[in-house]
């Protein structure tokens, strides 16, 4: 179907004869590529659902532009028409697929494996980000990192999605320290627009995972990082920092609390990005997973089989009685707890008025229950 107006013009900037043959600019870089990218999506959107084709400038696209896919759905959802491929993924590809059905897209080829999710994104109505390996059939593996995000001309129905790759195919010598400062950069850009939807604050919480495995190659340049915002690392709740430098020191504690045990959470269940992202997707994802991490935060209380008196010597000591009076409670070994129930005097005395065995009945009860509150809150 012929396009429009200025939907042509947006079509033809994004003609790989266009592309400039020099070597890919570091914002080319896999990660830093689609958040980039997200962002100007975002901003585009400007409170709308979607954006529309037109709203891109061919300066906006001219970073992404070899890496793009721009699928047509006007004409049909069920037969979409590819109507523009960059230059880096029709050389992947080998041949000229501009015009043609989506299907006919070899089912062997990144770009299959990638537009494969267009469904996604019309059922989900929102962007859809991912990262994986994929097996060539020469045998590589080829990471990659995608994301397909809908346009729409009226901001209801989606008449195009358009998709940004890149990949992983040499492993090029980076400057770790220059490249978490950029990409701190595009995650508080990010972070500014995350609150659109749920699925824009899991595609960035899956990129704050993926930094900070890069921070923890390049521990110097995090802890520069964290030093320039005034900020300081715990060792108790490491990720809470790692937030406060994405969202802002002033940002609602409550979702940093959440957030930060989410992240805990992948890293001690060794998630990718990819996968922690999936999961936070899935039903009741970031719920139980700040559930589950309060649980293993959380000290297992003494065991019913635990004596009161093991309890009792680990708290503690309050204030000391020089002279017990007790008749039957007395105790010649010294070793029976006591449950003492005592009242204020003048000058800050203590007066013990009554007494009762800690080591069975009701006693114990109220004993192991004390004990309890007070191991927990020492901790």
């Amino acid at each position: 179907m012929p396009t429009g107006g200025r939907e042509e013009k947006m079509v033809d900037a994004m003609d790989p004869a266009a592309d400039s043959p020099g070597p890919v600019s570091s914002q080319a870089r896999e990660r830093r590529l689609i958040m980039a990218f997200y962002d100007q999506w975002s901003a585009l959107a400007a409170g709308r659902p979607y954006p529309a084709l037109t709203d891109f400038t061919a300066a906006m696209l001219a970073p992404y532009k070899p890496f793009a896919v721009l699928i047509d759905l006007r004409r049909s959802r069920d037969q979409p028409i590819l109507r523009a491929i960059g230059g880096r993924i029709a050389a992947r590809l080998g041949e000229n697929l501009i015009g043609q059905a989506l299907e006919r897209t070899p089912r062997q080829s990144l770009l299959s494996r990638v537009t494969d999710h267009y469904l996604e994104v019309l059922a989900n109505r929102a962007p859809v980000a991912f990262e994986a390996t994929f097996h060539e059939a020469e045998g590589e593996d080829l990471p990659y990192r995608a994301i397909l995000a809908p346009l729409s001309d009226d901001g209801e129905d989606i008449d195009f999605i358009i998709g940004v790759i890149n990949w992983k195919d040499e492993a090029a010598p980076t400057d770790l320290a220059a490249d978490l400062a950029v990409d701190l950069k595009a995650l508080r850009a990010a972070a500014k627009a995350a609150g659109r939807s749920r699925q824009a604050l899991y595609i960035l919480l899956g990129d704050v995972l993926a930094f900070w495995e890069d921070a923890g190659r390049a521990p110097a340049a995090y802890a520069a990082l964290l030093r320039e915002a005034g900020l300081k690392a715990q060792q108790r709740a490491p990720f809470t920092a790692l937030l406060k430098l994405v969202f802002g020191a002033h940002y609602d504690k409550t979702r940093l609390t959440e957030y930060a045990a989410a992240l805990a959470h992948a890293q001690r269940q060794a998630w990718s990005p990819q996968s922690f992202r999936n999961r936070l997707i899935a039903e009741g994802g970031m719920k139980a997973m700040v559930r589950s991490e309060r649980r293993q935060r959380t000290p297992a209380p003494p065991g019913p089989s635990t004596p009161v008196a093991d309890l009792v010597r680990q708290l503690p000591v309050l204030a000391t009685v020089d002279r017990w009076h007790g008749d039957a409670l007395a105790d010649k070994e010294g070793g029976a707890p006591l449950l003492l129930l005592a009242r204020r005097g003048h000058g800050g005395r203590l007066e013990v008025v009554a007494a009762m065995p800690a080591d069975h009945g009701e006693g114990e009860r109220l004993s192991r229950q004390l004990a309890r509150q007070k191991l927990s809150s020492e901790e």
